[in-house]
């Protein structure tokens, strides 16, 4: 039997991306193959409003973008214990400016931070400047 080439595997998972990303949740964990593959149609247009997803974005700042969070002493993840598989920022091509502020609003509230305006727009200047760092093509923001 000939092993279909990544690019159908790609096209399969797009389609099933369109019902839902809780199928491909499913079949990110079959093997390598698929998880590479799947990772970047996942991370596309990232739901933000999960918690995982802004920390995982947190993770990709660099010192320049972490700078603007010092004044708030926002407590970020802990970058020297965490070694992320993939450069998943790298694969957004969309950000849904409402997604992202509500997604660090519910981040904050889940950290016991009280979510100020001041706040909630310098960690969204942080991320939305790593997304333009990262990303060579980002379709929209």
């Amino acid at each position: 039997m000939i092993p279909l080439p990544n690019e159908c595997f790609f096209k399969i998972f797009n389609n099933l991306c369109d019902c839902g990303n809780y199928s491909l949740l499913s079949c990110l964990l079959v093997n390598r193959q698929w998880c590479r593959i799947i990772v970047p149609i996942l991370w596309s247009k990232p739901n933000f409003t999960l918690y995982g997803v802004i920390n995982t974005c947190l993770l990709t700042l660099n010192a320049e973008e972490q700078a603007l969070l010092i004044p708030f002493n926002t407590i970020l993840p802990d970058y020297q214990n965490q070694n992320l598989l993939f450069e998943y920022t790298s694969y957004v091509t969309s950000v849904a400016s409402y997604c992202l502020f509500n997604g660090i609003e519910y981040w904050l509230n889940c950290l016991g931070y009280e979510a100020h305006d001041s706040h909630l727009e310098a960690i969204t200047c942080s991320l939305i400047a790593m997304f333009i760092r990262t990303k060579i093509l980002l379709l929209s923001l």
